[in-house]
């Protein structure tokens, strides 16, 4: 004799596994070091820790992905103590950016009844790299408090770590040995128009609000940098292959979302993108004149 089952208790059944599933909750995440740290050593101790503890009997897979390629992970029954959760386990970096991804699963159905993951992204600088060099002496600058001019610093500083950081993994390493401290020491020198600048920028009105005054601050700032330093820098030291240009690129706009919402960096976005996507083309077509005149004088 054959059962078939209501069609009422089928759903019933399904919302209830459903609710099920969609009850567990579960994380994974690093602890140590902090995300983006620059470190000076080619080794760290990476720590990772989940919710519930990994080593419960609730966790079926628990991973870690270094560079997008696998580099540990337990399968079934989980060790107790394990490396990276619950002791410390030296890993090797490779100069320049590292990322790591942990991940893990509870349940191993199709889906798992949890999945959960966490990445981090660290820099490994050597000591004496003259790049990073223009990070340390921006760090050195003196911040007095609601000084319009902070967040200006705080953009430079963490546009040259992030173009520093990555360095190695472009395309010409070189490069931005060369152009990032012609870039920013005549900040750090205030020699060109920098005082006048900077003076401006004090200036303002006491009247306007704060947020108004550190934003014509950023502004002001930003355009004569790119004007003048960034131009000079680059007609000196090369314009930079267009892979790795787009690649700074990105790191500016990742350091303009950190300190500002999505509708303010979209715009500030435009305009820096604008502003150097100018001196490039300029850079360029100077490169373009000089091997004409070298050809020329071959011939």
């Amino acid at each position: 004799m054959n059962h078939i089952f209501p069609s009422w208790l089928v759903a019933f059944a399904l919302i209830t596994w459903g609710s099920y599933v969609s009850a567990q909750s579960c994380s994974i995440y690093f602890t140590s070091p902090p995300a983006d740290s620059v470190l000076r050593t080619g080794t760290v101790i990476i720590r990772a820790a989940g919710a519930p503890a990994v080593w419960s009997t609730n966790w079926d897979l628990v991973g870690i992905d270094k560079n997008d390629g696998f580099f540990f992970g337990e399968l079934g029954a989980l060790p107790n103590p394990m490396p990276f959760f619950d002791y410390d386990n030296p890993v090797g970096l490779d100069e320049g950016r590292t990322t790591f991804k942990v991940y893990g699963e509870i349940g191993l159905g199709i889906p798992p009844l949890c999945e959960a993951s966490g990445s981090m992204r660290l820099f490994y600088i050597r000591p004496g790299d003259q790049c990073y060099a223009m990070v340390e002496e921006l760090d050195k600058l003196p911040l007095p408090p609601n000084d319009p001019v902070n967040g200006f610093v705080a953009n430079q500083r963490c546009i040259a770590k992030y173009s520093c950081g990555n360095r190695p993994q472009m395309q010409d390493k070189a490069w931005l040995t060369t152009v990032v401290p012609a870039f920013v020491q005549p900040f750090l020198d205030k020699s060109g128009k920098w005082n006048g600048v900077i003076g401006e920028c004090r200036l303002q009105s006491s009247k306007l609000p704060s947020y108004i005054r550190k934003r014509s601050c950023e502004k002001w700032m930003a355009d004569y940098h790119i004007a003048q330093d960034l131009q000079h820098a680059l007609n000196a030291n090369g314009c930079g292959t267009s892979r790795d240009w787009d690649e700074v690129g990105g790191y500016i706009k990742e350091c303009v979302a950190e300190q500002n919402n999505a509708l303010e960096a979209a715009v500030i976005n435009l305009i820096v993108a604008k502003n150097r996507n100018k001196v490039r083309q300029i850079c360029t077509q100077q490169d373009g004149m000089q091997s004409l005149a070298s050809q020329h004088w071959e011939n």
